[in-house]
């Protein structure tokens, strides 16, 4: 019902397509009939309706992308015309991510861990509280750092996902650190983890407060998308921190400050606009 000839944009003109079987057909050949008896309306035979109903199987195929569900630019009977592929608007990096239950540490210890994971070229390391076994108040140590390959590719993913830790590594050196410097006793691993990530560059800002160690000099961090649209500026919080407490400003006049010079001298006009997405 309905196979017309308006195309429309997401979904084929077609209502419902129903192939079947004459019943005619199948009484005939019961008592001996052909595949070309006429069937009882007379209009047409089996054979004649079967290739029938596989051309109009063929036409709505070739009409419709079954891998994007769209119907064919041209209408039915045309090639299939591909999606426009846009650029990517950020970066895809292969990590990989390291956990630990531990309920026997004190949160001094802790705390030292993260430190110096993070000093030993761990992404970012982190805690959060759980309960164990026993009902036992604990807490998860996690640890992230970038994959040897650094961008997630297919083959990359294949040779490492059950393969032994290089002594040379990343994980493994995060991974002795966590045995020696934590009470833990088994390590999980998880590689190959997916992160988006915005492109990031630092420019340095001069702040009219100079009666520091800083003289009132701070860095900012800008983040952008691959088209160059920046979509993020921040402060240093460590380097706006001291000035702060050695010129004894307000931390939020400090730190909002810094941004407002970095947005003012480092971002052009046509990197703030707001991208289609939006």
């Amino acid at each position: 019902v309905g196979a017309g000839t308006k195309d429309f944009e997401r979904h084929p003109n077609v209502l419902r397509l129903i192939l079947g079987e004459d019943l005619g057909r199948s009484a005939n050949q019961g008592s001996g009939g052909t595949a070309e008896t006429r069937n009882k309306t007379g209009d047409v035979s089996f054979g004649e309706s079967n290739n029938e109903s596989n051309k109009v199987s063929e036409s709505l195929d070739s009409a419709v992308d079954v891998k994007t569900n769209q119907i064919c630019k041209g209408g039915v009977g045309t090639k299939s015309k591909k999606t426009e592929q846009k650029p990517q608007l950020w970066d895809m990096h292969s990590l990989t991510h390291m956990q630990a239950n531990i309920d026997d540490a004190t949160p001094e210890l802790l705390a030292h861990a993260i430190d110096i994971l993070i000093k030993n070229g761990a992404i970012d390391a982190w805690v959060h509280p759980i309960v164990m076994k026993k009902g036992r108040p604990a807490h998860c140590l996690h640890c992230i750092c970038h994959s040897e390959t650094g961008n997630a590719n297919a083959a990359y993913v294949d040779a490492t996902q059950n393969a032994p830790t290089d002594d040379t590594s990343a994980e493994y050196r995060l991974l002795n650190i966590m045995f020696r410097h934590t009470t833990t006793l088994g390590i999980r691993i998880q590689r190959n983890i997916l992160r988006a990530a915005l492109k990031r560059r630092f420019v340095e800002v001069q702040l009219p407060y100079r009666d520091n160690i800083r003289e009132g000099k701070v860095d900012v961090k800008i983040s952008s998308l691959n088209n160059g649209e920046v979509v993020s500026v921040k402060a240093e919080f460590d380097q706006c921190k001291v000035v702060s407490e050695e010129s004894s400003i307000p931390l939020k006049i400090v730190s909002s400050a810094a941004e407002r010079l970095a947005w003012d001298h480092h971002v052009t006009p046509q990197t703030i606009l707001y991208s289609e997405i939006c």
